[in-house]
Parts: C-alpha cells; structure tokens; sequence
C-alpha cells in the first residue's frame, strides 16, 4: 500500500543518525569503522542503524575482504521519496475532479479508470480460471483491489491489464505511470509485473507491449 509504504520510509529517517548516514553514502562507499568514525558512536551503534536502512532497502552492501561497503540503493531512495508526492497529486486530482463534477464541469482525468469490469460478461469471452481471478482482483470500476500470490494467476491479470489499457507503441515510462496509475497506485509493481511475464518489453528506453493475439484476451 502506497500509505504504509510513505509511513516506513520518514519512519526510518526520521532518525538523525540513520539520515546522516544516508548523506555520508551519497558521497561513496564506506565501511563501518569509517562511519562510526565519521560520526563519533560506536560500531555496534553504526550497525543497529544500518540494519534498519537495509530493512527499509535504503542501503545494500558488498564485501571486500573482511571489510563490508556500504552504499546506497538509489532504486529503492527514488521510490519511496516519490510515494508521497504521487500519493498528494492522486488525492488532489480526485478532490479537484469531484468538486468540478458537482459544478458540472469536469474535464476527463488521466486517472480516470480507462474500463469498467463486468463480471456478468466475462464467462462469455474469457476462460473461467481467467474469470476466477479477476472477479477476485479487480473492482467494479476496473480497479486492481488484490495481487495475486501465484505466477500463473499474476500473469493472467497483468495480462488481462495490458490488453485493456495498452495499443501496440511505444510509451515512456512516464506514460506508463499515468495510465497504471488509473487502476492501481504502485505503478511500479505493476510494470515491474509486466516486465517479469515478458508483455512489455523495453525498446531505446521506451516500452512497447507485446501484443500476442493467441495469449491476450479480445478487448471489449
């Protein structure tokens, strides 16, 4: 959840110490004798804090002989840092697009749900492990409510998903954002997903859907 993963991330930096490590390995690797030096506690101190950063994912490491690097895991830094300006810009556009409804001049939102699911139809153009899946994952207004444990079932509705929401183009990641975003709110989840099943594929840094007649589902 977009939330709990805004909670844990100021949770862990909150801590003066852990932050200032944080900085210090923005600048380089470096082990933990030198951060402890660096900050004046002790190792056992260092290692507490780093064992939460590495929880968080904030921080990786290698070892170079009995020395251990650390350093920081910019992925992970980037994602969770943009969860809740994502989580803001979501919930303002939703506030913006109810008050302009009821003014009666709502303008059509990216974040608009782009279909609308209708159990009462899939058992006539899908299979019924499909329907099983679906009925269980996704909302009435098309919306992802549960991820699938399962490989075989994940890859049925991200499927499902990329049939529905893609054409056969490229788009920028960017893109893939917004319109992911229409359905679920860790897009990154979803595209990752999309990527590890093989249904989009990356092209000079773009992304283009693999538009596979025999493994995609008839769009309504």
């Amino acid at each position: 959840m977009q939330q709990q993963r805004v909670i844990r991330f100021y949770k862990v930096l909150a801590d003066p110490t852990r932050l200032q490590i944080v900085l210090m390995l923005a600048e380089g690797e470096l082990h933990g004798q030198a951060l402890a030096a660096l900050l004046g506690i002790g190792a056992p101190t260092v290692t507490h804090h780093i064992g939460k950063l590495r929880q968080a994912g904030l921080v990786s490491e290698r070892r170079e002989g009995n020395a251990i690097y650390f350093r920081v895991n910019y992925g992970t830094l980037a994602k969770d840092s943009q969860a809740l300006l994502s989580e803001l810009a979501l919930r303002h556009a939703r506030t913006a697009h109810v008050a302009a409804s009821m003014a009666g001049t709502a303008p059509s939102l990216p974040g608009d749900v782009p279909f609308l699911f209708r159990p009462d139809k899939l058992d006539k153009s899908v299979s019924k492990k499909l329907a099983s899946v679906l009925r269980r994952c996704l909302t009435p207004e098309g919306r992802v409510k549960h991820i699938p444990e399962g490989r075989k079932k994940r890859g049925l509705l991200w499927r499902y998903l990329v049939d529905r929401l893609l054409d056969d183009r490229l788009y920028t990641r960017d893109e893939l954002a917004e319109i992911i975003r229409a359905v679920h709110d860790d897009w990154v989840t979803v595209l990752d997903g999309w990527v590890q099943h093989g249904l989009v594929v990356l092209q000079q840094g773009q992304f283009r859907p693999v538009m596979d007649a025999s493994g995609g589902v008839d769009r309504p």
